[in-house]
């Protein structure tokens, strides 16, 4: 499957949270987002625009809801510094794997 870009998923998202944005006066960009399809939606959230927060009881000590005992989520967005941070490091990365990969038939070769 072809990678796809940050404003792919962008448009993809919203199509796919359409029923569920956030009222005026919440943080959250969409909130209670039934947590029964989230494996196969995840792929479409940019997780370096954006954030998830569990929501349902919480069993267990703590602050927040494990992704096991949710029942919703909600999609938070993160600041533009930390989005920038998070690309920079994401690429940096990407570039390093591509580089090893690279090497290594290299050295496969010899």
């Amino acid at each position: 499957m072809k990678q796809l870009s940050y404003s792919d998923k962008e448009v993809i998202m919203d199509a796919i949270f359409s029923n569920c944005k956030s009222p005026a006066g919440f943080r959250s960009i969409y909130k209670a987002v039934p947590v029964g399809n989230y494996e196969v939606i995840k792929q479409f959230i940019d997780f370096t625009k954006y954030y998830v927060m569990f929501r349902g009881p919480r069993p267990h000590r703590g602050y927040s809801t494990r992704k096991r005992d949710a029942h919703s989520f909600d999609v938070y967005q993160r600041d533009a510094r930390t989005v920038r941070l998070l690309r920079v490091e994401r690429e940096a990365f990407q570039r390093g794997v591509a580089y090893g990969q690279a090497y290594d038939r290299m050295i496969t070769r010899i």
